[in-house]
């Protein structure tokens, strides 16, 4: 009884913030910094009458930053002394940093309506030999004067200690709360113009920054915990890594907005018409999918191989495991044959 009260309690305060915010969904619209000098873009939430501008994170542009994991060694673009080029070509903002091994560009362009955020970042293999891309994203989401704010999920829950998901477990979307009247801010995970993170981090900002290359989760641990006595949280997206060849890139993309309702291409169809082909994008998605379900199949043999081999592993459990995998690969069956 005590649980589902506080489940309730949980969506009534969820309800009660969308509503508060509600109206920043059509008051409010997206800005990118023409003039950009750090190593992130500068965003902004800017009220219709241009009164009042939110940055949508810290306006040090390196509180939220690309990472990247290339060959187990981890570089973060603006500390390694990489050739930086900022530009807009049309509707999309640019910031480029390149070196004789590999570059990193990375888009930026706001939908047509003006809610939506789309980051394309685009890494390319320069050298001469294979290279192992890992990116990673750390994002920003708790301003200087508006530290400890809660995570919230499509469920209603309220996140304020650290978590970890990945794969399925990973939410539809995740929601930093501010204070009443100033725009929320929502990073989507879902498959679609965007992509699926591997897994999501939910720490405090310090805390993040500083553990880049190792980081161990404390389920559990309050974002203000000692040493990091301020309450500053932030996200940190993990995508899953490719082996380049040379010349060969890897592209991921992001979309954040000021609502929870996650848009589809034709949002920004107009604003990236010279730089993403949609038609493409969606077989690149089909064969992104298929190759993730190959990959369960693939799993679901290796169990049976290993069963065949070594008759000892044979239990209840086991042959379960199986028959679970075997009755979700024909719940998919038909997804294989629309791909």
């Amino acid at each position: 009884m005590i649980s589902k009260i506080f489940k309730t309690s949980s969506l009534i305060m969820f309800m009660l913030v969308l509503f508060s915010t509600a109206g920043n969904v059509f008051s409010y619209t997206i800005e990118v910094d023409d003039d950009n000098k750090g190593a992130f873009f500068t965003v902004s939430a800017v009220s219709a009458d241009n009164d009042q501008r939110y940055s949508l994170w810290d306006d040090d542009s390196n509180s939220s930053s690309w990472i990247l994991d290339i060959n187990g060694v981890f570089v973060a673009p603006m500390e390694n002394g990489w050739i930086r080029d900022y530009h807009k070509s049309g509707e999309v903002y640019k910031l480029q940093y390149s070196n004789r091994s590999y570059s990193f560009e990375n888009e930026a362009v706001v939908s047509s309506s003006g809610s939506y955020l789309l980051f394309t970042a685009i890494f390319t293999n320069n050298s001469s030999e294979q290279l192992k891309f890992a990116p990673r994203l750390l994002l920003d989401t708790s301003l200087g004067e508006e530290t400890g704010l809660p995570f919230v999920l499509p469920d209603g829950s309220f996140i304020t200690t650290e978590r970890y998901y990945e794969g399925s477990k990973i939410p539809e979307w995740i929601g930093s709360i501010r204070s009443s009247g100033v725009p929320a801010l929502y990073i989507f995970m879902e498959k679609g113009i965007g992509d699926r993170p591997q897994s999501v981090i939910m720490s405090n900002w310090l805390r993040l920054k500083q553990s880049t290359e190792d980081f161990i989760v404390e389920e559990g641990r309050s974002f203000d915990n000692l040493p990091f006595s301020e309450a500053d949280s932030a996200l940190m997206l993990k995508f899953s890594g490719k082996k380049l060849q040379p010349g060969e890139t890897m592209t991921v993309r992001i979309i954040l907005g000021l609502n929870p309702n996650q848009p589809g291409p034709e949002a920004f169809i107009s604003p990236v018409s010279d730089s993403v082909d949609f038609e493409k994008e969606q077989f690149r998605l089909r064969e992104y999918t298929l190759k993730e379900r190959l990959t369960e199949v693939d799993t679901a043999l290796d169990k049976i191989n290993n069963l065949l081999e070594d008759e000892s592993l044979i239990s209840d459990e086991a042959v379960l495991d199986i028959e679970l995998s075997t009755a979700n690969q024909e719940k998919l069956r038909a997804e294989y044959e629309n791909l």
